[in-house]
């Protein structure tokens, strides 16, 4: 796994990197032998489409094994934080084993926010998560979780707040939502949802995904 934090600019980042090491004469891709996977080159795509303009920036995870991220993006644009009370990823459609892994947040680390990511996964309605943009453009804000190894989603509970994050009549909550998987080198989407609501549990399913991209 590689974390890397960029430029806060087009100008200052790139777009795909490839992990090298030196054999003490000359520089070659890097690659490891996975006994599920095969061999595996850390070849990663596409990794400025997280860039948040109106925001700080946000360290990536780059494992190199798919479906070991899993991550929901708004559909909206929101003139206000999308805030998000609780959200649960699980690997059955009944909605009852739940995936448990590190939180993960649009411009939640390294900044110090004071509604982070993991808020969403304490279990408690007092404590919520705050995307960092408050104008954001459609998949600017999402939230997601990274589990020790490989994992199907297929099923999510998700509460969307229902008081707005600050003083105004402009929305805070999603009517739409993608799910999107790590593949092992970008994000990629898997999943579309509509007709969301907030100040209640919606309960989100996807019967079935293709493994690879």
């Amino acid at each position: 796994c590689v974390k890397l934090l960029q430029g806060h600019s087009w100008e200052n980042s790139t777009s795909s990197l490839v992990l090298q090491v030196w054999n003490s004469t000359a520089w070659e891709d890097y690659a490891i032998d996975d006994p599920t996977y095969g061999q595996v080159d850390l070849r990663f795509r596409e990794l400025t489409s997280d860039l948040l303009r109106r925001g700080p920036p946000t360290v990536l995870r780059l494992p190199a094994i798919d479906r070991s991220q899993w991550r929901i993006s708004q559909h909206d644009i929101l003139f206000q934080p999308w805030a998000i009370k609780e959200l649960r990823f699980f690997e059955t459609i009944d909605c009852k084993m739940e995936l448990v892994g590190e939180a993960l947040g649009s411009g939640d680390y390294p900044s110090t926010s004071t509604h982070p990511a993991r808020n969403a996964f304490d279990g408690k309605f007092s404590t919520e998560w705050w995307s960092t943009c408050t104008t954001c453009i459609r998949g600017e804000a999402w939230i997601g979780i990274a589990l020790p190894r490989a994992r199907n989603v297929r099923c999510i509970s998700l509460f969307q707040s229902g008081r707005q994050p600050a003083v105004g009549s402009s929305e805070w909550w999603a009517s739409g939502a993608d799910l999107s998987k790590w593949n092992g080198r970008q994000w990629t989407k898997v999943a579309e949802y509509t007709g969301l609501s907030q100040g209640a549990w919606d309960a989100l399913r996807l019967y079935a995904h293709s493994v690879s991209p």
